[in-house]
């Protein structure tokens, strides 16, 4: 199914439907889809000489520590706090199901105010409900209530979809799988020590509400990379 949809729903840019990329006039002529291979881009050993492009790496990787630390162990952390065990997966649905929700409009929004700026929007938003979460979760009512809040703002970045776009709008269309490939891999190597991380700070410490804090001082650099993962210039 997932095949026959991609084949039916998936385009490779804008101009195969007719429509422009981002920051075109409206005025201009849409080009011929082939006309993407004369636009200026990076390709992989050219975007990793550049400062832009590893901040590009290491905040896509550290958003994964909090956030797949948070997937592993939510419903535990719900257990742990007097939860029943047969309903526990309740945590996971308060956090994924506002971010759901809260995805497309992220999406529309950073059309308006901007790609990095609607990521630092979600990222700054996501430290504070970290801090709250780290301060404030003693029982299963209050998790639920910060689940649902922090699903909301986590979900504004729109997951993946904005920092591909973004990358695209940084170093061009033309090798964009590739270099978000490059991502996603730190994403993995790195962000997928998350669950590790959250393991070993209950481990030691006996409570979840302390991965939170690191998950707060995740977010707040990824931020400090965006700030410096800015447009580079390439001449033809």
């Amino acid at each position: 199914m997932i095949v026959l949809l991609a084949w039916l729903v998936i385009r490779d840019n804008p101009e195969a439907m007719g429509l422009l990329p981002d920051g075109d006039s409206a005025a201009k002529e849409p080009e011929r889809a082939d006309d993407i291979k004369e636009e200026i881009s990076w390709n992989s050993r050219e975007a990793l000489k550049t400062r832009s492009f590893w901040m590009f790496i290491i905040g896509y990787a550290l958003v994964g520590i909090p956030g797949q630390g948070l997937l592993g162990h939510l419903i535990l952390w719900g257990v742990n706090l007097g939860w029943p065990k047969a309903t526990a997966g309740v945590f996971l649905s308060a956090f994924t199901l506002t971010l759901a929700f809260t995805a497309i409009p992220g999406g529309w929004l950073a059309d308006r105010l901007g790609k990095r700026q609607v990521l630092m929007i979600s990222y700054g938003l996501s430290a504070l409900l970290s801090l709250m979460c780290w301060r404030f979760v003693e029982s299963s009512e209050s998790l639920m209530i910060l689940m649902a809040l922090f699903g909301a703002v986590y979900g504004i970045s729109a997951g993946p979809g904005l920092w591909s776009a973004y990358v695209g709008d940084v170093f061009g269309r033309g090798s964009v799988g590739s270099l978000f490939g490059i991502l996603t891999l730190g994403y993995g190597l790195i962000g997928g020590s998350g669950p590790l991380l959250w393991g070993w700070v209950y481990d030691v410490t006996g409570y979840y509400n302390v991965a939170c804090l690191f998950s707060a001082l995740c977010f707040v650099l990824v931020i400090f990379c965006l700030v410096f993962a800015k447009p580079v210039l390439k001449l033809k």
